[in-house]
């Protein structure tokens, strides 16, 4: 009677034993989707970084090339100034007077130009600026939901490990 109690000992311990096995092999089934799915993740996130990455060297450039722009309408402002009080002293100074409605007309023409420029300049900066912070915000959001989804991933699959190694 002892020899087959304890041989029914013996079979329930390893009953237990594959049962455990068992349970042990879906956690960590489990656990390996979750960590191929970090994975992913994680070439998503990097992925993410590249393109925010290629898209800010992109404005770079794009704001070089408006500087540079902007440097020369600005010294073509210039010359046309110059111009302009060149020609103000020489109506000034000489009896070309008569010319003088045209200069007025040409300076009130550049002035208006120079206005026009500057709010051009003003509204595609404005809109280069808008255009670089929607750009930031929304891949800024994705790499933050990228980053708490695999913090969160870890942390179940350290409690998933953890709750295994525990469990009686």
């Amino acid at each position: 009677m002892a020899a087959e109690q304890s041989t029914s000992d013996r079979s329930l311990e390893l009953d237990q034993v594959v049962r455990r096995f068992a349970e042990s092999e879906t956690l960590l089934n489990q656990t390996g989707q979750h960590l191929k799915s970090l994975l992913a993740t994680e070439r998503e996130s990097n992925n993410r970084a590249r393109s925010l990455s290629e898209t800010a060297r992109a404005v770079e450039d794009y704001s070089a090339s408006a500087r540079l722009l902007l440097d020369e309408v600005k010294q073509n402002v210039r010359r046309a100034d110059e111009i302009l009080q060149a020609g103000a002293k020489l109506l000034d100074n000489s009896a070309l007077a008569e010319l003088s409605d045209v200069v007025k007309a040409l300076g009130e023409a550049q002035s208006r130009a120079q206005r026009e420029t500057k709010q051009e300049i003003a509204r595609l900066s404005d809109r280069l600026r808008q255009s670089i912070q929607e750009s930031h915000t929304k891949h800024t959001r994705r790499l933050w939901v990228a980053t708490v989804v695999l913090l969160l991933g870890q942390a179940a699959a350290a409690a998933v490990v953890v709750a295994v190694v525990l469990s009686p």
